[in-house]
């Protein structure tokens, strides 16, 4: 199973919203590393709190994503955004799941069989 690497982006006031826009396909590009998905989550009662998360099976392709120039180039594009130090968390996922559409079952993915 998939890791997953959280990285709490602490903002600065009245840049939130050009943050996460900025973000987004810096984010995406996870998957060109080898990440299995990504997703950003921005705190509903402080926008000032954003997190980014990224699925990676393996620490060297998470290492190849964070220490790239690309990453390298968003972090100094967004210097001024976000409070320093950005940190990173490295996580287990024990179970995971969404709903793939209007109507449809929810695809799960679980670390063990419910009986």
């Amino acid at each position: 199973m998939a890791k997953a690497v959280e990285i709490a982006w602490n903002l600065t006031p009245f840049r939130s919203d050009e943050f996460v826009e900025a973000l987004k396909p810096y984010a995406e590009r996870a998957i060109n590393y080898g990440a299995k998905g990504y997703l950003i989550v921005r705190q509903a009662d402080d926008e000032l709190i954003v997190k980014q998360f990224a699925f990676f099976e393996n620490k060297s392709d998470w290492d190849r994503y964070w220490n790239s120039d690309l990453m390298s180039e968003c972090r100094a594009k967004l210097t001024g955004h976000f409070a320093v130090p950005v940190l990173y968390t490295w996580q287990e996922v024990i179970t995971h799941g969404h709903v793939t559409g209007d109507g449809e079952e929810a695809a799960v993915a679980a670390s063990a069989d419910v009986g």
